[in-house]
């Protein structure tokens, strides 16, 4: 067309078109070079506002690359010359990834376009209840998977005002399931077990445990229950055989209990 501004190489091609609308069209790779910043300016038609896209803006590293908001005057993006990177208008480098929100919490939103996919957001902050600790909130549902509160370090599961170090709460039949991918059962093999461990400086040790057992290679299973007196290990005081039987040991003594 009459009115294009063609640059083109010859027996290659043309390299760069500008139409009569101002569109510019670029064939290969394109370098923006300056002894001290190089970088190409995005703006709106008015030429008002808009983005800077390249390296040393301002006084900042020449080694670094930006995302700069003529507008708020600020790097919403910046990698610096390590590969780490910080997200809005303060450059706090020291993880992979920074993202700083200077008017609040910082967030990341998880979404895609996969068949019963949902929204989960990942945030400082419990959504209501604190601007301090973690949380990870399914959007679509409007409710918090899992918290961690800032100053308890209370972990909630199903709640966003846990009680204690860890709180698992659901409508009905809350539970916890320990398993076991060993799919070949052997006899007395520990099937799973809860330990109750003091660091005291004195003896640091499983004072108690309660385990769970295997009798027998078909997956009979019978649980153990264990304590400690003084400074010594864990010893057996009770057990529960897979026919029901409760098994308590005593100074030596065995005492059967049959319900």
């Amino acid at each position: 067309s009459a009115s294009n501004f063609i640059i083109r190489k010859e027996g290659v091609g043309d390299r760069l078109v500008i139409d009569g609308s101002g569109n510019s069209t670029f064939t290969g790779s394109v370098r923006v070079s300056n002894p001290t910043q190089s970088n190409y300016w995005l703006y709106n038609a008015a030429k008002t506002n808009g983005f800077l896209l390249g390296r040393s803006i301002g006084s900042n590293d020449a080694q670094d690359f930006f995302i700069f908001d003529t507008i708020s005057n600020s790097a919403r993006l910046q990698i610096n010359s390590v590969g780490d990177i910080t997200f809005s208008n303060q450059a706090t480098f020291g993880g992979d990834i920074t993202i700083y929100e200077p008017a609040g919490n910082a967030a990341i939103i998880l979404s895609g376009g996969a068949a019963n996919n949902e929204t989960y957001q990942i945030a400082q902050g419990v959504t209501g209840i604190s601007n301090g600790g973690f949380s990870i909130r399914n959007i679509a549902e409007n409710k918090d998977v899992m918290v961690f509160q800032d100053v308890t370090g209370n972990v909630g599961i199903g709640t966003n005002s846990p009680g204690a170090k860890l709180e698992i709460a659901t409508l009905r039949q809350p539970g916890i399931r320990l398993s076991s991918l060993d799919i070949t059962a052997a006899t007395n093999e520990l099937l799973s077990g809860i330990e109750f461990y003091t660091p005291d400086i004195s003896a640091p040790r499983v004072s108690s445990y309660i385990n769970c057992n295997f009798t027998s290679a078909y997956g009979d299973s019978y649980l153990t229950f264990a304590t400690s007196t003084g400074v010594g290990a864990a010893t057996e005081r009770m057990r529960i055989d897979s026919s029901g039987q409760i098994l308590m040991t005593k100074s030596g003594a065995d005492y059967n209990l049959v319900i």
